[in-house]
């Protein structure tokens, strides 16, 4: 997906409708998501994804309150260890918490918003827990095609969006704002036409 097509957006829908869905389901499954944003430190890193991944796969959405027993006492080992959450704890963290679960899914919006020089971090992370996973596993992932993102999905179901897809719902918002009551009262047919061409031309699907 293209800068401004609606990538967060689109992914944040997919969020909500999985988490509808947990709330209410009786089997309490895993689920861990995270926004990436290049704009802010922490949500840029790897290991802040793998981190966010361990805090969320702890609990089960239909009940925050309550920490996986296994989890805990993993939790407690590695912690009398002198364990830190390291890249790799946080990784065998999230195996376990995988396997705990009769199914798991795992988002990351915005891919290509995560340190250039270490996300193929993350990616190959992702690429074990999907081999390595004893349970079902799902991973929902929105990214710019980037070169090193594209050629690592390249096997993988993929969807591509581009800035062009959205140009009948620009047209229909627009016309949709100049219908709403105004002070300068009802537009002309011709300059809605002319107002409806010059957004479209110069917002290039964004």
């Amino acid at each position: 997906m293209l800068a401004g097509t609606g990538k967060t957006f689109l992914t944040s829908m997919v969020i909500d409708h999985v988490q509808d869905v947990l709330k209410s389901a009786p089997n309490h499954e895993g689920f861990a998501f995270f926004y990436c944003n290049r704009n802010e430190e922490s949500r840029r890193q790897p290991l802040s994804v793998l981190q966010s991944y361990v805090r969320q796969l702890s609990t089960v959405t239909s009940n925050p309150e309550h920490m996986q027993a296994k989890l805990r006492k993993l939790c407690n080992e590695m912690e009398q260890k002198g364990s830190d959450l390291s890249f790799n704890t946080c990784r065998q963290l999230i195996l376990e918490s995988v396997n705990l679960y009769p199914k798991t899914t795992l988002v990351v919006d915005a891919l290509d918003e995560c340190e250039p020089e270490s996300r193929w971090q993350l990616v190959r992370m992702i690429e074990d827990l999907l081999l390595q996973s004893e349970r079902p596993l799902k991973v929902f992932i929105s990214s710019r095609p980037d070169g090193d993102i594209r050629d690592c999905f390249l096997s993988r179901p993929s969807i591509q969006i581009q800035a062009t897809d959205n140009q009948h719902d620009i047209e229909k918002f627009v016309n949709e704002q100049i219908d709403k009551p105004r002070q300068w009262g009802k537009v002309s047919a011709s300059l809605r036409r002319d107002i409806v061409k010059i957004v479209l031309d110069r917002c290039n699907g964004m």
